[in-house]
């Protein structure tokens, strides 16, 4: 897998802002780019899901 660099990222946000994508979605995108770098950090978080 391969992360996304800092112009995806600031791609997404500029998205947000000009209301093409919501919060959420990007939360979703990052989420599984988070999870895969960090499996157990939901436990971690928020205990047993």
């Amino acid at each position: 897998m391969i992360e996304p660099n800092m112009k995806e990222v600031i791609a997404k946000l500029v998205k947000v802002l000009s209301g093409d994508l919501i919060r959420e979605e990007v939360s979703e995108w990052a989420e599984f780019y988070v999870m895969a770098d960090e499996p157990g950090l939901r436990m971690k978080m928020f205990g047993k899901c």
